[in-house]
């Protein structure tokens, strides 16, 4: 894939957030083929995710408590819900509500309430925090539909604006999974005009800079367009052609995303998952940068790894897509 074939067709793959394999196709390294987030209402974090970003749930279940494990009391006893969502473009994403995990000293309904009242429905009353980079990032070309759908169900977001490394302005929307505490970030270079003066520039406390994507527009339209995002509809998927109801402009489906980025808040050493992906692996040649910003004292450091998509999962076809990993303090 790193190749490509027919006329410009070696430039554009070039041009895209396609790995780099050797001779043989292999790629040294790691793979993202999930990300699993702690759930207070693992069913209703999965509807969210599929109505907000137009995924398709390929899990949902319950799980019992086997005799002798934490939690049992008789048969059919549950310790968990496990809720699973899909898109064409992305890995699985998993939301997990346990009943019997041992939390600590502090609980996770405690986290996800923190988290939350930090957030404060990005409301007026909001101020930037360190959890803001507690977030997995998408990309797709145009934001429209999906401010469109956002704008019908009144969910909570925060709209940022920025220049990204080619001169290209790029348009940010943040929403937190409810349940979670954690956010999603879909990013575009497109917007309407009529949600365009929605837009901030970041304010010089939320570190701008540190929220950038390490991608150019090209890289992140090209890739898009070489797995097929321009042909295809996700949430088009899951609507029944038996069902009259679900007919309609508002179930006509969103646009596929991308996942371009994982990003997490550290307060310790900025090479801390470069150490620990080093240390899993034996691989010791991963793409790593570190970053200061002494205007606005905040760092970061990106590390570059490999996603495996869910459609491709199990099957022939394999097409090796970076994924940024960040950490923010």
């Amino acid at each position: 894939p790193t190749t490509g074939t027919g006329t410009g067709e070696e430039q554009r793959v070039s041009n895209t957030l396609v790995v780099p394999t050797d001779s043989s196709g292999t790629y040294d390294g790691a793979y993202v083929f999930k990300k699993t987030m702690a759930s207070m209402d693992a069913r209703r974090d999965g509807e969210f995710l599929v109505d907000a970003l137009g995924f398709m749930t390929d899990i949902n279940t319950t799980v019992s408590c086997s005799p002798g494990t934490p939690g049992f009391v008789a048969q059919e006893t549950p310790c968990a819900v496990r809720v699973g969502v899909v898109g064409e473009l992305i890995p699985e994403i998993h939301l997990y509500e346990s009943f019997v995990s041992p939390e600590g000293p502090i609980p996770v309904a405690d986290w996800v309430a923190m988290w939350n009242q930090l957030h404060s429905n990005f409301s007026d009353s909001f101020e930037w925090h360190e959890f803001m980079s507690m977030a997995s990032t998408f990309y797709t070309p145009d934001l429209s539909p999906f401010m469109k759908r956002w704008e019908q169900r009144k969910y909570a977001r925060l709209h940022r604006t920025y220049t990204g490394q080619d001169g290209k302005q790029m348009y940010s929307v943040r929403m937190p999974i409810p349940n979670t505490g954690t956010l999603v970030e879909v990013v575009a270079d497109h917007v309407g005009k009529k949600w365009q003066g929605d837009f901030e520039v970041y304010k010089d406390y939320e570190c701008g800079p540190s929220n950038h994507l390490p991608y150019t527009q090209v890289e992140l339209k090209h890739t898009f367009d070489l797995l097929g995002g321009e042909a295809s509809n996700s949430s088009q998927m899951s609507i029944s052609d038996d069902d009259k109801s679900d007919d309609g402009p508002d179930n006509a489906g969103l646009p596929l995303l991308l996942l371009v980025q994982i990003s997490h808040p550290a307060t310790g050493r900025l090479d801390d998952l470069k150490t620990y992906l080093e240390a899993a692996t034996g691989v010791t040649t991963w793409a790593y940068t570190e970053h200061n910003d002494t205007t606005q004292q905040c760092s970061w450091s990106d590390v570059t790894t490999e996603q495996l998509i869910a459609e491709e999962d199990n099957s022939m076809q394999e097409t090796p897509i970076k994924v940024n990993l960040r950490l923010t303090k």
